[in-house]
Order: C-alpha cells, then structure tokens, then sequence
C-alpha cells in the first residue's frame, strides 16, 4: 500500500517544487519591475536587465529590446570592447555564458569549481591574497564603473556624447582597466592606491582651498567605493562558507 502512494508523494512534491519555482521568479520580476519604475531616468543594471527579459517565455525578444533601450550605456560598451555586441538577442541572452567567460580570464574563482575542501581549507582560501572572484559590477555598474573610468555625469535624460564614448571605447581597449573593473582584487588594490594617492596630494596642496575640497570629495568617494566592495567581498565569502552548515 504504501509504494502504491509514492508516485502521488512524488507528484505532490514536484508540484510544490515547481510552485515555489515559479513564485520565486515572479516576485523577483516584479522586484525588478519597481525598481525600474523608481529609477527616476538612471539607466538599469545588466542583472535588472537579465531579470526582466529572461523571466518569462513568452515574449522574451520584445522585452528585451524594449528594455535594453535603457541598458546602462558602460555596461553595453564593455560587452563590444570583449566582442559581444549586446544590440543583438541572440549574443543577450547569453550573457551569463559571457559573465563565466569573464570570471575565467579575470579572476580565479572558477578555480574552486569541482574542489572538495574542509572548512578549514576554504576559510584558508578565502581570506589568503591570492583569491579572487568578480566586482559586482554587472548590479551596481554606478558603483564600480566611476571608481576605475574617467566619464561625465549621464542619464537617459543626458545621454554619453560622441566624445564621451570614444573616450570610453579607448578605455576599453586597455585590458588592465578592464581587469579591474572585474576582478575584486584589482579594483580593490586600484582603489586603495588611489586613497593613499590623494591624501599625498591633500597634504601638498598648501592653503589651496578649491584644491583641497576637489581632493577631499575624491576622496570621499574612493572611501565608499572601497567600504561598499570589501562589504561585498564578505558577504561573497560568508556565501561560500554556507555550504558548510
């Protein structure tokens, strides 16, 4: 009697699986869908951008060319400098497949893939100087992109200029900054020396007030790139140490 009830049990608990699957996927869609609405005329993130689109079957193409006219404009220029071109469905949607391609050239967290560790081992990993794993560049690109880019202000209300994005597109084309705008290491050791960089200057300025200011702003900022990051990094690593629960 009782194996002539597995089959049901079985069926109960896809069907809760399944439920809770696609609950998840519609309230991070609708997630998504608010914060677009709240961006006011700030561009969306290429994790945003992914969500919409890739939520739903149907309809997939037209969503994303409708959203990907307010794509973050950096992000997209990124993708062409690699040799993705992003205008096209077919190179979108596999971003994630180019998010992992990106992760094996920048960094080495796919290192760890297939790696049985101890607890011990991995803790050892984690905090020696030689990991290394993604920024999230690709969900918060305005906090990533103006610590290792020289660019103006912009919005889909103010959009990049020809100039501005010549300027970027050389940008791009210099593997080191690219590096660091991927890799958390680097960007974090950019950063860091930027910090150190700017309080030498700070310090030579003399009673140049206007100077001292500019600086003191710079360096407010690279301060919070730098806290925001290292908060990132540790919520990364306390990700990976779940697994030992």
């Amino acid at each position: 009697m009782f194996l002539n009830i597995i089959p049901e049990l079985i069926f109960y608990a896809v069907l809760i699986i399944g439920g809770l699957y696609i609950f998840a996927v519609v309230f991070d869609y609708f997630s998504v869908k608010r914060r677009i609405s709240k961006r006011g005329h700030n561009y969306i993130s290429l994790s945003d951008f992914k969500s919409i689109f890739d939520a739903f079957p149907f309809n997939k193409e037209k969503r994303y060319y409708h959203y990907f006219k307010i794509l973050d404009p950096l992000t997209i220029l990124l993708f062409d400098s690699l040799g993705y071109d992003l205008a096209k469905f077919k190179i979108g949607i596999s971003t994630e497949d180019v998010l992992n391609e990106l992760s094996k050239k920048y960094t080495n967290d796919h290192k760890l893939e297939g790696k049985e560790l101890t607890k011990e081992e991995m803790t050892e990993v984690l905090n020696s100087d030689g990991f290394d794993f993604q920024t999230p560049w690709f969900r918060f690109p305005d906090m990533v992109f103006p610590a290792i880019l020289d660019y103006p202000t912009h919005n889909e209300k103010q959009p990049l200029n020809l100039e501005d994005i010549n300027k970027l597109k050389a940008q791009f084309k210099n593997e080191e900054i690219i590096k660091k705008i991927i890799s958390y290491k680097a960007f974090t050791k950019h950063v860091s020396a930027n910090i150190l960089a700017i309080n030498e200057l700070i310090k030579s300025s003399g009673d140049d007030e206007n100077r001292k200011n500019y600086l003191q702003l710079k360096l407010q900022m690279c301060n919070i790139y730098l806290d925001t990051i290292i908060t990132y990094g540790n919520q990364t690593k306390r990700h990976v140490m779940q697994q030992y629960r």
